[in-house]
């Protein structure tokens, strides 16, 4: 059986670092050479190695897992070691088809005690920026003593200094903004994969055969709070719902039924709004903002050449411009640099995409043109409906092609390739 073994967790400073062991042929699924370490924004010399060793296993143990492979540690937490067979069965029940061996071997357990009681429950929630965890701060920005968690490594690359200045300003600004406290966390957990083993590891067993996105995500960024919530006394995290309960998208990396599983030490975690359509969670944000006349903008972009705001111009900015816009308010009120002329091209990008944006995505989509019919009249009274009109007809491609900027679009095109061959 091929072994990965933890040979020491080295707690320095800010920084935790794993020297491991690799087989041969596990080694694979890690870039060479293998380097492995989080950074947080404050001291973490204090941890007992139990918790410090969680970040690491929950990115590690999928692979083990799925490779039938065995992860071998030095010690762990009680309490999260009791939930990874939860944890896995979560994965098995997901995933049928894909056959989730391996084993985890440790050779001490610690149960690490929890000696206080907060006033007021103290949380983590993963910020982003984006509609999912607006809707996780502005729905427990009162009842809990919130800290926003945004990890570098994750969507940002760590050699790219210039998005992630950008990234940590605009967090630490929404954080001063509403008086909560930010952490930033530097991690290694996915340059330290080789994604195209990773990848062929499940190919043909989810869509697209992306581990990242249905395998690796979920408890692979919850294992990173652990050292920031055992030194904290936080009781609870917040992983914002990507997807809902009433969407038919059932598999996915972080969904309810994975992530509240896992548990670190006294920690739990909750994945948050799941019960609420993406559409539902930024009316909520629109609410909150009309209520209390607090800022919000949002960054949503996965474009590379948003430099960690956004770009207005790729399928996820227009897709939210378009949920903001049927809701009867104005995109650039919430961070996109996006006028209603620039509908035009709108219109264009779904032509050109259509197959994709109806099929991939089609559940995003609908709930639009769902709320855009309900919402007519309102959007009738402020002018707005007569931007949205060919949504209710744009599933059908064609008649989206009728409309006329599609039309002129067409006229250009053909005329080029006569004129270029």
């Amino acid at each position: 059986m091929e072994k990965i073994i933890v040979r020491d967790v080295i707690l320095k400073q800010n920084r935790i670092e794993y020297k491991v062991e690799l087989s041969n042929g596990i080694a694979d699924a890690f870039n060479q050479p293998f380097e492995y370490w989080v950074e947080y924004n404050e001291i973490v010399e204090s941890l007992p190695k139990s918790i410090a060793i969680i970040p690491f296993i929950c990115n590690v143990l999928p692979i083990v897992w799925v490779a039938d492979a065995e992860l071998c540690v030095p010690e762990i937490d009680e309490d999260f070691l009791m939930s990874l067979e939860k944890t896995k069965k979560a994965y098995v029940d997901m995933y049928p088809n894909i056959a989730f061996k391996g084993k985890l071997r440790e050779e001490k357990v610690i149960k690490n005690e929890k000696n206080f009681k907060n006033e007021k429950r103290k949380s983590t929630a993963f910020f982003s920026g984006g509609v999912d965890s607006w809707a996780t701060l502005v729905s427990h920005i009162g009842e809990d003593e919130l800290n926003l968690v945004t990890i570098w490594g994750s969507d940002v690359k760590l050699d790219d200094d210039k998005s992630w200045k950008k990234v940590e300003n605009y967090t630490q600004k929404v954080a001063d903004s509403l008086n909560l406290k930010a952490i930033f966390i530097k991690s290694t957990f996915r340059e330290s994969l080789n994604y195209t083993f990773l990848d062929n590891l499940i190919s043909g067993k989810v869509r697209n055969n992306s581990w990242w996105y249905f395998i690796q995500h979920g408890i692979a960024l919850i294992g990173h709070v652990a050292p920031y919530a055992y030194l904290n006394n936080i009781d609870l995290h917040y992983i914002p719902a990507s997807c809902s309960a009433k969407d038919r998208n059932k598999q996915l990396a972080s969904y309810k039924t994975i992530d509240e599983t896992v548990k670190m030490a006294w920690c739990d975690v909750v994945h948050d709004q799941f019960e609420l359509l993406r559409i539902e969670r930024l009316k909520k944000i629109i609410d909150w903002r009309s209520l209390t006349g607090e800022e919000v903008v949002l960054r949503v972009c996965y474009s590379d050449d948003a430099n960690g705001s956004n770009c207005s111009r790729c399928e996820k900015c227009y897709r939210t411009i378009l949920e903001i816009l049927s809701c009867n308010h104005n995109p650039a009120d919430f961070g996109f640099n996006f006028s209603l002329a620039d509908i035009v091209d709108v219109q264009i990008y779904f032509y050109e995409n259509h197959k994709r944006l109806f099929v991939d995505k089609d559940y995003y989509y609908k709930r639009i043109i769902e709320n855009v019919d309900s919402n007519r009249c309102d959007l009738e009274s402020t002018g707005l409906f007569k931007y949205l009109k060919w949504l209710i007809d744009a599933e059908d491609i064609r008649k989206l092609q009728k409309v006329k900027s599609v039309r002129m679009y067409k006229l250009k095109t053909k005329i080029y390739k006569m004129l270029h061959g």
